[in-house]
């Protein structure tokens, strides 16, 4: 069964807790394959994601890494478990418009952090390099922000799994709905949202908001 983790700030726990949990758990995920990573001491995005290591770091396989502002479709289910090897990108935004889908190069992988499959072990080796002195050096402008992880993450793979392939899926398996929740958190000054270019089902994201249009988190 496939493992997912999902990446979560305080501010919108609520929603992971009341909303997103909820819809995996009704398409069949055993709550027990769910984890998940609530930064309620305000680590940031980047510190977070390096904290995540110590729930996966022993696992054999691979782990779904879900952030907490997406809907997922209605068969993610069934699509998580039948591609749930190597790296997986499950989401693709106007950041990756011109990078193709299917079985490609790894140069090819989508910015997909909202919904990716990482293997266990290349995401140890992945914060072990993004920890080191040398990258913490190299890349200070990035990590003094606290986030563009999916850029350094990019910035490792080409690096030191130049050979290997990721597939990009094509209908993307979630929406980005953090318009729905407050705005992003990370990007506050964002003008433009980065949704998804292959999501099929936008009446789900329909019933999502008439949702929250109906329950006492209307005004968060």
């Amino acid at each position: 069964m496939s493992k997912y983790l999902i990446h979560s700030c305080e501010k919108r726990y609520w929603y992971v807790k009341d909303f997103l949990i909820p819809s995996m758990i009704k398409q069949g995920i055993s709550e027990d394959d769910i984890l998940v990573d609530n930064d309620d001491i305000k680590r940031g995005c980047l510190n977070s994601y390096i904290h995540s290591l110590g729930l996966v770091h022993t696992a054999i396989g691979g782990t779904w890494h879900l952030q907490d502002d997406i809907l997922i479709c209605s068969d993610f289910r069934e699509i998580t478990e039948a591609f749930d090897k190597g790296i997986v990108c499950g989401f693709c935004s106007y950041y990756s418009k011109d990078v193709p889908s299917g079985v490609r190069p790894i140069k090819d992988l989508w910015y997909s952090f909202p919904c990716i499959r990482i293997p266990n072990i290349v995401f140890r080796r992945f914060i072990i390099w993004v920890t080191s002195a040398e990258i913490q050096t190299k890349y200070q402008a990035y990590i003094k922000d606290n986030k563009f992880v999916d850029m350094l993450f990019r910035k490792y793979v080409l690096l030191h799994h130049a050979d290997k392939t990721v597939r990009n899926l094509n209908p993307n398996i979630i929406e980005n709905v953090d318009y729905l929740l407050g705005g992003s958190i990370i990007n506050y000054i964002r003008d433009e949202q980065p949704l998804s270019l292959y999501f099929k089902e936008q009446n789900l994201v329909e019933e999502l908001k008439s949702s929250l249009e109906n329950t006492v988190y209307k005004d968060k």
